[in-house]
């Protein structure tokens, strides 16, 4: 796909289209997941976007250990070339934005091992909604927090969640991992949701831009994305997540550069 001429970039598809659950540890999982690779490579993609499941565990060293073995297995299967992005989501429990210090430590350590993860599949480039937990709409009590009282929020939450940010981009960059912000919509999750978000009052290490779209797009919008990241991130690496009526109706994909 990367050699028909529309799209200069590699182009990654993202197994958000088949599971949000990889299932490393199992084998006839795997089995599967291998399948999927095998189909589309042969249609020209290079890389693929695995979707990191959250878990209820603090001990990730077996997590870890069963990525480890899901990337020895395509290795070992032929797919040795396959690129490999992470997907990757803070949850409610592990918040580097909470208020609750012993929530933002739980959230460094489990970041840290979803950047363990990447760099045992091999992965570059770890994106998506690190920063709030995705979906958690943020209230006052019982009551939703909206408009300007939210920006004053998520002003607060960034804040919160700036020392955690720098040491998880530090720790990331000794494993040669970049981390990508994903800004979604904001009908799906509460922030980030452009690229001008989020501020903080320094910049911190090793965090890259990323974009979602999440609707479907021609392949002529896709050359427009491509312009825009060859003229707008020659310094920033970008995650560009889109869904794209080519070559197939709202196939998703995740297309990387860096």
């Amino acid at each position: 796909m990367s050699n028909n001429g529309l799209i200069p970039q590699d182009v990654y598809l993202s197994f958000f289209m088949f599971t949000t659950n990889l299932k490393p540890h199992d084998h006839e999982y795997r089995k599967r997941v291998l399948k999927h690779i095998k189909e589309l490579t042969q249609m020209g993609y290079t890389g693929f976007e695995f979707p990191i499941a959250p878990s209820d565990n603090t001990d990730y060293s077996q997590e870890i250990q069963d990525y480890a073995n899901l990337r020895r297995f395509l290795d070992d299967e032929g797919f040795r070339d396959v690129s490999i992005t992470t997907n990757v989501g803070a949850t409610p429990s592990c918040d580097p934005s909470s208020f609750d210090p012993g929530q933002r430590e739980q959230a460094l350590e489990y970041l840290k091992a979803r950047v363990d993860i990447t760099a045992a599949l091999r992965g570059e480039v770890m994106m998506g909604p690190i920063i709030v937990p995705y979906g958690a709409f943020l209230k006052d009590g019982n009551t939703p927090i909206w408009s300007d009282q939210l920006q004053g929020e998520l002003a607060r939450r960034y804040a919160n969640a700036q020392p955690t940010l720098q040491e998880l981009g530090n720790y990331a960059e000794d494993r040669n991992v970049k981390l990508a912000i994903e800004p979604i919509t904001h009908w799906e999750t509460p922030c980030p949701n452009k690229l001008s978000q989020p501020k903080c009052s320094s910049p911190i290490r090793n965090f890259f831009r990323g974009n979602s779209c999440r609707s479907g797009y021609t392949p002529g919008f896709l050359r427009k994305m491509s312009r825009l990241g060859n003229k707008f991130y020659t310094k920033n690496p970008v995650s560009c997540h889109l869904s794209l009526l080519y070559p197939s109706p709202r196939q998703p994909i995740c297309w990387c550069k860096s």
